[in-house]
């Protein structure tokens, strides 16, 4: 089967957090093309990179004329390659417009994956950073992308949903239910795995003496980050010698930074910034506890870290929203309740205070997500998406 994934791809081993969503396209398209599948997909590089079965194409660059240079590009890929599937991100801005776009005029068959509901996000971005009403143009802009997606979720001939959440919010715009497949995002089993927490602490240079709590992941509004800063005094009153590991990069660092500073515990927080993406399984290994301290949206949750976590055995806290039941039924992780700093605390000292629970909730997590969420699995069910189109069109 040949491919088009139009997005920028490459190998995620330069950074991680405003780069983290290179880490979903990466791992699914190199383990879609061990199976054979040649991938043909876009690249910032200057050169033509090929890799086995996958080929980054290096898009032009223009300064004028941005969109109609882009058009043009994919216009030609068309016409030089007869790919049996086009597949699109939701998340991949002009190139998915475009893309959609050139793929109708060629009439080949449209995979749109919905990784999330980008103009939801895009207005609490703006809301956060901004920290006033936005303007009406600010609006129209954002209601605009929204009409464009949901038409373009209409018109795609299969769409990939990362949440049964998004599913039911694609049901409420009259998306046909029968084409919507939901396949939630996976770890890499073989470089997220549990190895000894002190070796992982003198890897990158942490004191053996502290106990880590470590969040991992792009530092975007909807992370919620402010809930962990928030319960770190409570924390520190009963564990002195605890620190808080925040490994990635993003808007929304300044600000949190300045809240730890406002709340007494910036001494006491780690922010690494952007790390290697090979370096980020230990970080996650000399941790104690890992927090996915989500803000709930519309769309629910199937996030990169929490499977990574689980993948390196690690108890996990997250808050309760939507997509992280699954903590609680495999007994994974402990559950607490958004903007409540005392509830986060009590749960993360209940952690420390008994290894046994942390031992057995992370041993149940990496279980989990060997069985339930490897790359090479979401790969096969990806693929089974596309043959099945393939074969219906």
């Amino acid at each position: 089967m040949k491919i088009f994934f139009i997005d920028i791809i490459r190998p995620p081993y330069t950074s991680y957090g405003i780069e983290g969503s290179m880490v979903h396209k990466w791992e699914l398209i190199n383990n879609l093309a061990k199976y054979g599948n040649e991938i043909h997909a876009l690249s910032y590089e200057n050169i033509h990179i090929q890799y086995d079965n996958i080929c980054l194409h290096a898009i032009p660059k223009s300064k004028r004329f941005i969109r109609l240079t882009y058009l043009t590009f994919l216009l030609k890929m068309m016409r030089k390659y007869s790919f049996d599937i086009v597949y699109i991100r939701t998340d991949a801005g002009i190139y998915a417009s475009l893309g959609y776009i050139v793929t109708k005029i060629f009439t080949n068959r449209v995979v749109y994956e919905v990784n999330g509901i980008t103009f939801e996000e895009q207005q609490l971005v703006r809301n956060e950073l901004s920290g006033r009403k936005l303007k009406t143009s600010e609006n129209i802009k954002i209601k605009f992308r929204k009409y464009k997606e949901i038409l373009m979720w209409k018109r795609a001939d299969s769409i990939i949903a990362v949440t049964s959440y998004i599913k039911k919010y694609l049901i409420q715009y009259q998306i046909d239910e029968y084409k919507i497949n939901v396949i939630e995002n996976g770890a890499n089993t073989e470089l997220f795995k549990p190895i000894d927490k002190c070796v992982a602490r003198e890897q990158v240079g942490l004191d053996q003496k502290y106990r880590y709590i470590c969040f991992v992941g792009n530092l975007a509004p909807w992370q919620g980050l402010e809930f962990l800063i928030a319960a770190a005094p409570l924390i520190l009153k009963e564990y002195i010698n605890t620190r808080f590991l925040v490994v990635g990069d993003g808007v929304m660092k300044e600000k949190w930074m300045q809240l730890a500073e406002d709340l007494g515990v910036l001494n006491e927080c780690i922010f690494t910034g952007s790390v290697p993406y090979e370096i980020v399984p230990t970080y996650i290994n000399a941790a104690d506890v890992c927090v996915v301290p989500k803000k709930p949206i519309k769309s629910g949750y199937s996030p990169l870290k929490l499977y990574e976590y689980m993948a390196c055995g690690k108890p996990i806290i997250a808050t309760r929203t939507d997509g992280f039941e699954l903590l609680e039924e495999i007994n994974a992780g402990i559950l607490v309740n958004p903007e409540n700093p005392v509830e986060f605390a009590n749960s993360t000292l209940m952690l420390l205070n008994n290894s046994e629970l942390m031992w057995n909730m992370g041993n149940s997590g990496r279980k989990y997500v060997i069985e339930n969420h490897s790359w090479d699995g979401i790969a096969k069910k990806v693929m089974a998406v596309c043959n099945n189109l393939i074969k219906n069109r």
